[in-house]
């Protein structure tokens, strides 16, 4: 009887714990609790793919172009969002899965419709102004502090600390 009682309380545990989901977050300024969990049930094997042209006066823009590369685990019709706490005009191309959509940032997020994005391996590219809030622009050198929340000011990302990604960066810079 008691290997009973053990068993139904088991089964009964493993389906209710089965049929919670994780809620899907509000888009909202930051990287909440609730898009940091989601985010990690859905995404894997990230790779940042991004090319940057340093201009020689440092109070220029610095253009750049990103190709981020994820496994997406469909789970329903809701939008992705990709961190990215710039101006508007920052945000210049979307390129989802090979076809060019209309950029949409709204509350440091860039907007993904779920309808562009396939279950498995997606490909997004971006052409952008590179943010400078984390950026270090000295006479000789440039250098970043990504501290907690600083990536998604310079570029599109993932930007919370459950997702880890490689990283391959190339950069143009001036002769001097």
């Amino acid at each position: 009887m008691k290997l009973f009682v053990c068993l139904i309380s088991a089964a009964l545990f493993l389906s209710n714990l089965s049929a919670q989901k994780i809620e899907l977050p509000q888009i909202k300024d930051g990287v909440s609790y609730e898009l940091a969990l989601y985010r990690k049930s859905i995404i894997s094997r990230i790779i940042y793919r991004i090319h940057a042209a340093i201009p020689e006066d440092r109070s220029e823009a610095i253009h750049a172009k990103e190709t981020l590369s994820f496994n997406y685990k469909k789970q329903n019709n809701s939008s992705l969002q990709i961190d990215f706490k710039a101006d508007s005009n920052a945000l210049k191309t979307v390129k989802v899965n090979n076809e060019l959509i209309t950029p949409v940032l709204e509350h440091e997020h860039i907007i993904i419709d779920a309808k562009y994005l396939k279950e498995g391996h997606n490909e997004i590219g971006f052409t952008f102004i590179a943010g400078s809030t984390a950026l270090n622009r000295r006479e000789g050198y440039l250098y970043s502090l990504f501290v907690p929340d600083h990536a998604r000011t310079m570029f599109p990302c993932f930007d919370q600390p459950a997702l880890k990604a490689r990283f391959s960066l190339s950069l143009t810079i001036p002769e001097k």
